[in-house]
């Protein structure tokens, strides 16, 4: 019987009641007890590994203690692969593909001297990775499965990338060394308190630019659709002085500010324009409201 199904292993025979009821040994009876004891045995998991588990296996909420670091996509994951950095030098100018145990990481920072342009060979798993470019020399990496497309990733960046299964994608813009923000465009944004601050006076952050009159003020954005943020104060104070904030929609053409906040100094809100030009966001003030300074940040994109 061995077992109960409950992982209470049951004898066959009390010896003990057996003499007290004049019940003699038997090889029948013994070799009965034995053969539970083997089969009870055998059920067991042995710790060199010779068994092979044919059901699940409930824990009752305990942990599995010294769990190896997993090197097959089937391995149990412990909580130091889920969440440590994995280093993954790439010097030279190779390409590197990347480990399977590497890649079963969330977190991997490239290191190393570039002497020449490099792609990360990434596998054809659906994953979300969060990588940085710590490499150094005037060379480029891109992430990407193997003859794909992938995303470069500019030195001192930290991208956070989803793979498809595919190719690898981006999952969110850019952050630089700095906490910056880096627009899909390619250009850094600067920190994105500072680039939609408002200072009368100067310049808006680091984006700003002053526009006059009707003249455009433009940001490279990624074709199709997405949000852009816009700040613009008027250089001067009083009761003259008008800035307004803008999150903007913009698709196959001018959808028009989805969101509005506007501060009045005296005579109204800004007029102001949106539009696109190929791959340029615009914006344009009003033939009376020249001598404002505009920072624009591209936020995102998005498929139809």
């Amino acid at each position: 019987m061995a077992f109960n199904g409950s992982g209470t292993f049951n004898r066959l025979y009390s010896w003990v009641t057996d003499a007290a009821n004049g019940v003699p040994i038997t090889a029948s009876r013994v070799d009965a007890e034995d053969d539970g004891f083997a089969t009870g045995l055998s059920t067991c998991i042995t710790k060199d590994g010779q068994t092979t588990v044919t059901a699940n296996i409930p824990f009752n909420n305990n942990r599995l203690l010294e769990v190896a670091d997993p090197t097959a996509a089937t391995d149990a994951a412990n909580f130091q692969t889920l969440t440590a950095n994995e280093g993954v030098s790439v010097a030279g100018s190779s390409d590197v593909t990347l480990t399977t145990e590497q890649s079963l990481h969330n977190f991997l920072t490239f290191t190393g001297a570039l002497t020449g342009n490099i792609s990360v060979i990434f596998p054809t798993t659906q994953k979300l990775w969060m990588v940085r470019n710590a490499t150094s020399g005037s060379y480029t990496l891109t992430c990407k499965v193997s003859g794909q497309t992938g995303v470069l990733v500019n030195q001192g960046d930290t991208q956070v990338l989803y793979g498809s299964g595919t190719d690898i994608e981006a999952a969110a813009p850019a952050l630089t060394s700095n906490g910056a923000v880096r627009t899909r465009a390619g250009g850094s944004l600067g920190n994105i308190y500072e680039n939609l601050r408002m200072q009368f006076g100067g310049n808006v952050g680091d984006g700003g630019v002053n526009t006059s009159n009707t003249s455009a003020t433009t940001i490279g954005v990624v074709p199709g659709r997405g949000v852009v943020a816009v700040v613009c104060g008027r250089d001067q104070l009083g009761a003259g002085s008008k800035f307004f904030a803008d999150l903007v929609l913009f698709g196959t053409g001018p959808m028009g500010p989805s969101a509005v906040s506007a501060v009045d100094g005296g005579s109204g809100a800004a007029a102001r324009t949106y539009g696109i030009s190929g791959s340029n966001f615009q914006v344009a003030m009003g033939a009376t409201d020249g001598g404002y300074e505009i920072a624009m940040a591209f936020i995102s994109a998005f498929r139809s």
